[in-house]
């Protein structure tokens, strides 16, 4: 009977620490795709073949992406939706191919703001709260650009971004 009670605590201590460790490799998982895996994803399909919408997340939020490639392979279009609130965009990080197409979507939802790349001299109209405006270039050179809003000191309060180009 002795035997039988240990066997049976021993089989539920044994239990809780599987289940435990278990329970402890999920919290961890789902910590690291949070954390890691909700990157801006980027579909590429033939020129024609192309979906509506493709809607990822990006530091929690949702953008529209679209990408398209020519039949050629060589250039790229890249449409992105970014979002200006007070002293923020909807996307730190927007990544590209070089030879791409970008066309920026940009709206605003709260502020007077615009989109600005120095670099590729591209610039949006300032807009306000509720109204859309777009910026059409060709990234032509690889490397890491900003991306800010020109009004006021807006830059300077961290209005920016990095559009990264790579190969």
């Amino acid at each position: 009977m002795l035997d039988e009670t240990q066997d049976s605590n021993q089989e539920e201590a044994t239990n809780k620490v599987f289940f435990g460790g278990l329970g402890f490799l999920v919290i961890v998982g789902a910590v690291i795709y949070m954390v890691f895996g909700r990157g801006q994803e980027v579909s590429e399909v033939p020129l024609g073949q192309l979906p509506s919408k493709v809607v990822t997340t990006t530091n929690g939020e949702e953008i529209t992406n679209k990408q398209a490639q020519d039949v050629d392979g060589k250039e790229l279009l890249v449409e992105v939706g970014v979002t200006g609130s007070n002293f923020a965009f909807s996307q730190d990080t927007i990544i590209v191919r070089k030879g791409s197409k970008v066309v920026v979507e940009f709206e605003s939802t709260e502020g007077f703001h615009d989109f600005v790349i120095d670099e590729f001299s591209a610039s949006t109209d300032q807009v306000r709260p509720g109204a859309k405006t777009s910026v059409e270039f060709v990234v032509s050179e690889v490397g890491e650009f900003e991306y800010y809003c020109s009004v006021g000191n807006h830059r300077e309060l961290g209005m920016v971004g990095t559009l990264i180009v790579t190969e």
